[in-house]
Protein backbone atom coordinates (compact mmCIF):
# COMPACT_ATOMS: atom_id res chain seq x y z
CA UNK A 1 0.00 0.00 0.00
CA UNK A 2 1.34 3.32 -0.85
CA UNK A 3 2.26 5.61 1.60
CA UNK A 4 0.11 8.79 2.59
CA UNK A 5 1.76 12.06 2.31
CA UNK A 6 0.16 15.29 3.90
CA UNK A 7 1.28 18.03 1.85
CA UNK A 8 1.18 21.54 4.12
CA UNK A 9 1.12 23.84 1.11
CA UNK A 10 2.56 27.29 2.49
CA UNK A 11 2.33 29.94 -0.38
CA UNK A 12 0.87 33.21 0.13
CA UNK A 13 -0.34 34.10 -3.76
CA UNK A 14 -0.66 30.94 -5.20
CA UNK A 15 -2.57 32.29 -8.06
CA UNK A 16 0.28 33.75 -9.24
CA UNK A 17 2.77 30.95 -8.41
CA UNK A 18 3.93 28.76 -11.97
CA UNK A 19 6.07 26.54 -9.94
CA UNK A 20 3.72 25.03 -7.13
CA UNK A 21 0.63 25.39 -9.46
CA UNK A 22 3.06 23.04 -11.49
CA UNK A 23 4.00 21.01 -8.67
CA UNK A 24 0.48 20.61 -7.40
CA UNK A 25 -0.86 19.42 -10.71
CA UNK A 26 2.17 16.95 -10.78
CA UNK A 27 0.85 15.63 -7.27
CA UNK A 28 -2.67 16.04 -8.34
CA UNK A 29 -2.25 12.90 -10.65
CA UNK A 30 -2.01 10.40 -7.73
CA UNK A 31 -5.13 11.79 -5.43
CA UNK A 32 -5.22 9.01 -3.26
CA UNK A 33 -1.11 9.51 -1.90
CA UNK A 34 -1.22 13.08 -1.82
CA UNK A 35 -3.26 15.11 0.82
CA UNK A 36 -3.00 18.53 0.20
CA UNK A 37 -3.68 21.18 2.72
CA UNK A 38 -3.67 25.00 1.91
CA UNK A 39 -2.60 26.92 4.93
CA UNK A 40 -3.12 30.28 3.23
CA UNK A 41 -6.43 28.73 2.20
CA UNK A 42 -7.80 27.33 5.45
CA UNK A 43 -6.03 30.44 7.57
CA UNK A 44 -6.53 33.42 5.16
CA UNK A 45 -6.33 35.79 8.64
CA UNK A 46 -3.66 33.58 10.39
CA UNK A 47 -6.35 32.47 13.08
CA UNK A 48 -5.61 28.76 13.21
CA UNK A 49 -8.51 27.63 15.51
CA UNK A 50 -9.34 24.80 18.05
CA UNK A 51 -10.83 22.81 15.41
CA UNK A 52 -8.38 23.54 12.66
CA UNK A 53 -5.65 22.45 14.80
CA UNK A 54 -7.68 19.02 15.86
CA UNK A 55 -8.44 18.94 11.82
CA UNK A 56 -4.98 19.03 11.00
CA UNK A 57 -3.79 17.14 14.18
CA UNK A 58 -5.78 14.15 12.24
CA UNK A 59 -4.59 14.72 9.15
CA UNK A 60 -1.20 14.73 10.45
CA UNK A 61 -1.89 11.24 12.41
CA UNK A 62 -3.51 9.96 8.79
CA UNK A 63 0.08 10.79 6.89
CA UNK A 64 3.08 8.86 6.58
CA UNK A 65 4.73 11.79 5.69
CA UNK A 66 4.49 15.65 6.17
CA UNK A 67 6.18 17.67 3.18
CA UNK A 68 6.50 21.81 4.00
CA UNK A 69 6.23 23.01 0.57
CA UNK A 70 6.69 26.95 0.34
CA UNK A 71 8.78 29.86 -1.34
CA UNK A 72 11.81 30.82 0.14
CA UNK A 73 10.71 34.41 1.16
CA UNK A 74 13.32 36.38 3.16
CA UNK A 75 15.62 33.39 3.83
CA UNK A 76 12.50 31.21 5.60
CA UNK A 77 8.96 29.51 5.19
CA UNK A 78 6.55 32.14 4.84
CA UNK A 79 4.93 33.44 8.25
CA UNK A 80 2.04 31.62 8.08
CA UNK A 81 4.40 28.13 7.88
CA UNK A 82 5.96 29.17 10.94
CA UNK A 83 2.85 30.24 12.68
CA UNK A 84 1.08 26.71 11.40
CA UNK A 85 4.25 24.75 12.79
CA UNK A 86 4.28 27.00 16.26
CA UNK A 87 0.73 26.68 17.01
CA UNK A 88 -0.53 23.17 15.30
CA UNK A 89 2.49 21.16 16.84
CA UNK A 90 2.01 21.83 20.11
CA UNK A 91 3.82 20.56 23.51
CA UNK A 92 1.67 18.07 24.81
CA UNK A 93 0.29 16.54 21.37
CA UNK A 94 3.26 16.80 18.60
CA UNK A 95 6.60 16.87 21.71
CA UNK A 96 6.10 16.09 25.17
CA UNK A 97 7.82 14.53 28.35
CA UNK A 98 8.16 10.61 28.80
CA UNK A 99 7.25 8.15 26.97
CA UNK A 100 3.41 9.07 27.15
CA UNK A 101 1.97 8.71 22.93
CA UNK A 102 -0.67 10.43 23.25
CA UNK A 103 2.29 13.73 23.73
CA UNK A 104 4.21 11.71 20.64
CA UNK A 105 2.35 12.56 17.25
CA UNK A 106 5.81 13.55 15.79
CA UNK A 107 7.36 10.28 16.70
CA UNK A 108 8.80 8.68 13.43
CA UNK A 109 6.49 10.93 11.18
CA UNK A 110 8.86 11.57 8.23
CA UNK A 111 9.38 15.20 7.73
CA UNK A 112 10.65 17.23 4.36
CA UNK A 113 10.36 20.59 2.80
CA UNK A 114 9.67 21.49 -0.85
CA UNK A 115 11.11 25.05 -1.15
CA UNK A 116 11.23 27.18 -4.39
CA UNK A 117 13.86 29.77 -4.46
CA UNK A 118 14.50 32.77 -6.73
CA UNK A 119 18.18 32.64 -6.30
CA UNK A 120 20.90 30.93 -7.77
CA UNK A 121 21.76 27.59 -6.86
CA UNK A 122 25.50 28.86 -7.20
CA UNK A 123 24.50 31.92 -4.80
CA UNK A 124 23.77 28.90 -1.52
CA UNK A 125 27.54 27.95 -1.58
CA UNK A 126 30.08 28.27 1.02
CA UNK A 127 31.77 30.60 -2.13
CA UNK A 128 28.14 31.69 -3.17
CA UNK A 129 26.36 35.04 -2.47
CA UNK A 130 25.43 33.89 1.15
CA UNK A 131 28.58 31.89 1.91
CA UNK A 132 26.16 29.12 2.70
CA UNK A 133 24.08 26.12 1.28
CA UNK A 134 19.84 26.15 1.62
CA UNK A 135 19.98 23.01 3.66
CA UNK A 136 22.12 25.31 6.11
CA UNK A 137 19.79 28.15 5.87
CA UNK A 138 16.51 26.13 6.60
CA UNK A 139 18.75 24.41 9.80
CA UNK A 140 15.27 25.09 11.73
CA UNK A 141 13.13 22.58 10.26
CA UNK A 142 15.39 20.08 10.35
CA UNK A 143 15.97 20.72 14.22
CA UNK A 144 12.40 20.72 14.94
CA UNK A 145 12.20 17.84 12.88
CA UNK A 146 14.66 16.19 15.46
CA UNK A 147 13.01 17.69 18.59
CA UNK A 148 9.90 15.71 17.99
CA UNK A 149 11.42 13.08 17.29
CA UNK A 150 10.24 12.63 13.77
CA UNK A 151 12.98 11.83 10.80
CA UNK A 152 14.21 14.57 8.65
CA UNK A 153 13.95 13.57 4.98
CA UNK A 154 15.80 16.57 3.45
CA UNK A 155 14.85 19.11 0.59
CA UNK A 156 13.71 19.13 -2.92
CA UNK A 157 14.11 22.18 -4.39
CA UNK A 158 13.98 24.57 -7.13
CA UNK A 159 16.48 27.15 -7.59
CA UNK A 160 16.70 30.28 -10.02
CA UNK A 161 13.20 30.75 -10.23
CA UNK A 162 13.38 34.69 -10.90
CA UNK A 163 15.78 34.10 -13.82
CA UNK A 164 12.12 32.76 -15.90
CA UNK A 165 13.01 28.68 -16.02
CA UNK A 166 11.42 27.11 -19.14
CA UNK A 167 8.26 25.29 -19.15
CA UNK A 168 10.38 21.79 -19.43
CA UNK A 169 12.99 22.34 -16.51
CA UNK A 170 9.79 22.87 -14.34
CA UNK A 171 7.93 20.17 -15.53
CA UNK A 172 10.80 17.85 -15.21
CA UNK A 173 11.41 19.33 -11.59
CA UNK A 174 7.84 18.83 -10.98
CA UNK A 175 8.16 14.97 -12.00
CA UNK A 176 11.02 15.10 -9.69
CA UNK A 177 9.31 16.40 -6.71
CA UNK A 178 6.67 13.88 -7.18
CA UNK A 179 9.45 11.09 -7.30
CA UNK A 180 11.31 12.82 -3.81
CA UNK A 181 7.49 13.10 -2.38
CA UNK A 182 7.13 9.03 -3.29
CA UNK A 183 10.19 8.03 -2.01
CA UNK A 184 9.56 8.73 1.43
Amino acid sequence: MANKILIALGHPNLERSRISRMWLNELAKDPDRFIILDLYKEYPSFQITPEGIARDHTLIDSADALVLQFPLYQFGAPALVKHWLDTVFNWGWAFGPGDNADAHHMRDLKVAAAVSCGCKKSDFASDGAYGFSLDEDLRGLHAFTLYGQANWCGLHTIFGTEYAPTDAQVEQNARDYAVFCRAL
